[in-house]
């Protein structure tokens, strides 16, 4: 049980998201998973007398597939999905709930979860729980962005770096050819992640000119760009 090893106090721990919902209370499976395994260690936690720890889902959305709509014709977050999965059929307490809502990849998650949340509520001790797929990837970008000093000087002290903890949950949900192509997807962006990116973009703030100069989502020139491109209906839907 991955849980066997999680079972000491996190202020926080970060639910990954990774798919469209498909309602607004049901996130993909396998993130369901993730919610579970949360909410167990979240339960071990608070059973053993210490401070309720706090949980925070991650993702807006997907870079490149639809957003699911509500009823009033605006987007359900996939961290809305995932809170709402914990809170009402994990019963875990809306108080210790968080959703952040501006990330679509890995790196954003990394990144708003830091200088949205962290950074400023003061959460050092942090448990990230996502998919045994994804768990590379996703510990590359995470040690790489999440301890980062902020501008070119010295190293963070001790007492400034996060502590980060890592739970591997199944791949419940995704057939075997699923896991094998995400697999080998995840290698590759991983190697990416530690031979190039974490070696070029040294501190938070390079970070930053890297999302809002390179990704699809966050630079202005390309979402303006994304905007005016005219789709074929009939492309839309495949």
């Amino acid at each position: 049980n991955p849980v066997a090893n999680a079972n000491h106090y996190f202020m926080l721990k970060l639910v990954s998201g990774g798919g469209v919902p498909s309602s607004p209370n049901l996130p993909p499976a396998y993130v369901q998973t993730r919610c579970q395994y949360a909410a167990e260690v979240y339960n071990k936690s608070s059973s053993a007398g210490s401070k309720r720890p706090k949980i925070l889902t991650l993702s807006a959305g997907t870079a490149h597939l639809p957003q699911l709509l509500s009823a009033d014709g605006l987007p359900i977050w996939e961290s809305t999905a995932s809170a709402s999965f914990l809170m009402k059929e994990l019963d875990m307490p809306a108080d210790d709930v968080y959703a952040e809502t501006t990330s679509y990849d890995t790196i954003s998650n990394a990144f708003f979860a830091r200088t949205s949340f962290c950074d400023l509520v003061g959460w050092k001790k942090l448990l990230i729980i996502t998919s045994e797929f994804h768990m590379k990837r996703t510990k590359c970008i995470f040690d790489w962005v999440m301890n980062v000093p902020s501008v070119h000087g010295p190293t963070l002290p001790s007492s400034q770096k996060y502590e980060l903890n890592y739970l591997s949950v199944p791949d419940y949900g995704l057939s075997e050819e699923a896991v094998k192509i995400r697999n080998e997807k995840e290698n590759k962006s991983a190697d990416n992640v530690e031979k190039i990116l974490s070696r070029k973009y040294t501190t938070l703030s390079e970070v930053f000119e890297f999302i809002t100069g390179e990704h699809a989502f966050y630079s202005a020139e390309k979402l303006v760009n994304r905007a005016n491109t005219v789709i074929n209906p009939d492309d839309a839907k495949k």
